[in-house]
């Protein structure tokens, strides 16, 4: 469903840019509050960081990462021969930038900020600039709450979202017979026998949509083996379909 953001700037300038000897002003805002305003310069550039951090944790809406560096964050997510990050590992990315868990819901929610700012993510990835963005923009605190997730959720009655930590999936899938989508062939462990159907199609990865573009099981395995761990995938209940048992 289409949202307005309302969450206002978090940082004006990247905190991984380098400081001349002129004084430059940070606006930080708070993602529900008024706007904090502070300058600082190269000698007490760790100081006011540190402090900043602590205003803004002390006022409960978001605990950012040690780092509170989005271009390192940034790098660490990306191919080292490329400057931008597969939109399949935005999720991550932003979850380890901001400390939250971010859901579907959030994520498609905040994309609609890059639209608003012409990048509609065509490419299937997105620039550094545009994760500041993302961090500048969106009203993560807000995004992330239960109560939100509850009241906007993208995911129909019969699609679900589960989160994988550990290297084994604990399922099998193959294409379907008409070549157009990727389903579960085989439920290998007792809990995703609980939550996992045979015939459910796999329709998105860290919430982005992977129907229409990947189309093979063999594909797939290899974009979910280089997303490494933890990654969320989103499953659509299916009936079973019957033929081209193909298995991963």
């Amino acid at each position: 469903s289409s949202l307005s953001l309302t969450g206002k700037s978090l940082s004006g300038k990247s905190l991984s840019e380098g400081f001349d000897d002129e004084r430059e002003e940070i606006d930080l805002a708070n993602a529900q509050r008024s706007l904090i305003r502070t300058t600082t310069s190269k000698s007490d550039y760790a100081q006011n960081t540190e402090d900043l951090r602590q205003e803004l944790e002390s006022l409960g809406d978001l605990n950012l990462s040690d780092s509170l560096d989005p271009e390192t964050c940034f790098d660490s997510f990306k191919k080292p021969e490329s400057d931008r990050l597969d939109v399949c590992l935005l999720m991550p990315c932003l979850s380890k930038m901001l400390n939250l868990d971010i859901s579907s819901t959030a994520l498609q929610t905040a994309m609609l900020c890059l639209e608003k700012e012409g990048d509609s993510t065509k490419q299937g990835s997105v620039s550094l600039e545009d994760f500041r963005t993302l961090i500048q923009q969106v009203d993560w605190a807000t995004l992330t709450t239960p109560q939100y997730e509850q009241d906007n959720s993208i995911l129909s009655e019969d699609e679900y979202e589960i989160r994988f930590e550990e290297p084994s999936l604990g399922f099998k899938i193959r294409n379907s017979s008409s070549k157009d989508s990727i389903l579960v062939s085989v439920v290998l462990t007792e809990l995703n026998m609980e939550r996992i159907g045979v015939g459910d199609m796999i329709i998105a990865l860290n919430g982005v949509s992977i129907v229409g573009q990947v189309k093979e099981h063999q594909v797939l395995a290899r974009k979910i083996k280089a997303i490494g761990r933890p990654i969320k995938i989103t499953f659509k209940r299916r009936l079973m379909d019957a033929t081209s048992s193909i298995n991963n």
